[in-house]
């Protein structure tokens, strides 16, 4: 929630969000930062009213609806969602970026075989 509440002020701030504007936008922006704007936010997104329905299918979706994704990602305003493959290649313990393929001495595949090699070896 507080990454979506992050891009939503960022296109705020950019003049894309409100009433009449690039994304229409029916929560009162002039409260962001409160709990009132919180709580109208919360309820919106849970009952899909309004914007909230848009809001409730999640931030890369709601990019995507608005015509935002490629322009925001792009621009480094949104971060691109981890891909399947990413995750699945990304090794225990490393860090964001340091990715290795499936099949090299620090992938998860690699990581399964040696356990099965030394959980058979064990129970022989």
């Amino acid at each position: 929630m507080g990454t979506m509440l992050r891009y939503l002020i960022a296109l705020e701030k950019e003049g894309a969000l409100g009433r009449g504007r690039e994304i229409e936008f029916d929560l009162p922006l002039d409260l962001i930062g409160t709990l009132d704007f919180l709580q109208t936010f919360v309820r919106k997104t849970a009952l899909r009213e309004g914007v909230g329905d848009i809001l409730s299918s999640g931030l890369y979706r709601t990019a995507e609806k608005s015509g935002r994704y490629k322009k925001d990602t792009d621009s480094g305003m949104l971060n691109p969602p981890p891909t399947p493959m990413r995750a699945l290649t990304r090794s225990a313990g490393e860090g964001p970026g340091e990715r290795t393929l499936a099949g090299s001495p620090g992938s998860p595949i690699i990581h399964l075989e040696v356990i099965r090699a030394r959980t058979n070896s064990v129970s022989q």
